[in-house]
């Protein structure tokens, strides 16, 4: 017959080993034995087991049911396992009292212990509640907290873009003699390139040096980014060959470089810099190639832009179909759709899928064209392909069905925008419909829309008043214009006044 220590070593393998339910049978059947009753380390091992699970709840209700027999748990340790399951709950104010109660008892916290909190309150998005709970931690328990602290809230406030409070965090580290690491800083300064604010960024990158702490790419690489995309791409240069002097460039680096460039319709510079990473590194990547077709393409050069493709080949990188959509665009925009359709069979012969954006430009041409049958059919093939149009997909053939008078089709599309949770019918929708039932002179149904318009939440412009007022002019209905310009919630446009003058006129 198994004695207590028998069971309380099994009962201590499985807690350890995370099997609880097995365990709890086990000690039911301690419980139901009059010879080997659960003891002080029974209850320890299931408690330690509850833990290690984070089942903290039934945790604290067995420490309440036993606390009286268990002689090896002192005050402090209770108030540590009931603290814990307070802020497993997520009560705030009960784990701060819980907190000054432990301080009064003896207890003490741990940087582990307070660093796991304050995670958890910042992953549950409760920001203030962590720096709140820190103050308290810090007064109560006179920690001194580590510099892994200071980044978990440093963290939590750049992602919610709350610059000045870490700048806050920053002069409170300071202030008790910890620096700031190089990941804190690089959180930071993410932050703030993200919120716009890259001079900013750009004082903290020469302040980490002055205080000893070595810039690497992840530190440059969102200066130069921000700075290229914002039109600043000179001081991106300035900033990138400082970057380069410390050997801690990367693709990134050189990626933003080449969109600024083209940005900037400074092709030449765009392309010596793509042709640096070819002949000394980086290597170019797939996000090169894209920003470099991409720029090319819509500067009309496509034909440079094609004739890298076996230099991608050469360097191991697959052409995706943002690559092919880039040079389709180029080509559409040149008029020549023709080449646009043969270089898609070239796209599926590498084989690269065309997606609904590769379908989405050849509509956008079919419709300016006025070739509303080969639109139709085209989009068709669309959905067969079982692709997902997007709005400016419907759009596009809406656009095409109005100005070709189909409006029967275009309320059809229309309506199954309507239906949809993913696509639902924009301003440009509305707009086309307008247009097109104007140029059907069915102008009682173009008013009747833009009132449909307000009532979903997608107000009507100056351009759909605009376009039923030229009709009601053109019509000879001038009362009924005046009326719908007294309707208008915002002054009307030089084109719409001088479309009522010449009706006057007449």
């Amino acid at each position: 017959a198994p004695n207590v220590y028998t069971y309380n070593t099994v009962m201590s393998a499985l807690c350890k080993a995370g099997r609880l339910d097995q365990a709890h049978r086990l000690f039911g059947v301690m419980l139901a034995s009059d010879s080997t009753p659960p003891n002080a380390i029974t209850y320890r091992a299931l408690i330690h087991g509850l833990c290690l699970k984070m089942e903290l709840e039934r945790a604290v209700l067995l420490l309440d049911a036993v606390y009286f027999k268990l002689s090896w748990l002192v005050p402090a340790t209770y108030l540590i396992i009931r603290f814990k399951a307070c802020h497993e709950r997520g009560n705030l104010r009960a784990t701060i009292e819980l907190l000054k109660d432990m301080a009064e008892n003896g207890s003490t916290l741990s940087i582990q212990d307070l660093n796991g909190c304050l995670r958890g309150l910042c992953k549950a998005g409760n920001v203030d509640g962590a720096l709140e709970f820190f103050r308290e931690a810090k007064n109560s328990f006179s920690l001194r907290a580590s510099v892994s602290t200071y980044s978990i809230l440093v963290a939590a406030l750049t992602a919610a873009k709350r610059n000045n409070d870490v700048y806050e965090i920053l002069r409170e580290m300071e202030s008790v003699g910890l620096e700031a690491d190089k990941d804190t800083y690089s959180l930071i300064i993410h932050s703030l390139c993200k919120s716009g604010m890259v001079d900013k960024a750009k004082v903290l990158v020469e302040r980490m040096i002055s205080r000893n702490c070595v810039p690497d790419a992840r530190i440059y690489d969102p200066v130069i980014e921000e700075l290229s995309k914002t039109g600043r791409v000179d001081e991106a240069v300035e900033i990138a060959k400082e970057a380069d002097a410390k050997h801690c460039t990367s693709v990134v680096t050189y990626n933003s470089l080449v969109l600024g460039f083209l940005k900037a319709r400074r092709l030449k510079r765009g392309i010596k810099v793509f042709t640096r990473m070819a002949r000394t590194g980086p290597s170019p990547d797939i996000y090169t190639y894209n920003i470099l077709f991409e720029g090319l393409s819509r500067h009309g050069l496509w034909r440079f832009a094609y004739k890298l493709l076996p230099r991608m080949n050469q360097d191991g990188v697959l052409p995706d179909a943002v690559t092919f959509n880039s040079l389709i665009n180029g080509l559409v925009e040149d008029n020549r759709y023709h080449r646009a359709v043969t270089l898609i069979q070239e796209m599926v012969s590498r084989g690269c899928d065309p997606n609904a954006i590769t379908y989405t430009i050849l509509l956008k041409w079919l419709a300016r064209n006025a070739r509303a049958d080969e639109c139709v059919e085209l989009f068709q093939r669309l959905l067969d392909r079982k692709l997902a149009p997007n709005v400016y997909t419907y759009n596009t053939v809406m656009s095409a069905l109005c100005k070709a008078g189909r409006l029967d089709q275009a309320h059809r599309l229309f309506g199954v925008m309507l239906a949809s949770d993913c696509t639902p019918p924009n301003a440009i929708t509305y707009r086309a419909l307008i247009h097109g039932l104007c140029l059907k002179m069915e102008l009682e149904r173009a008013v009747l829309l833009l009132d449909a318009m307000a009532k979903r939440d997608c107000a009507p412009d100056v351009a759909c008043y605009g376009t039923i007022v030229a009709a009601f002019c053109k019509q000879g209905r001038i009362d009924e214009a005046f009326e719908l310009l007294e309707r208008m919630p915002f002054a009307g446009d030089k084109v719409m006044f001088r479309t009522l003058v010449r009706a006057l006129c007449k």
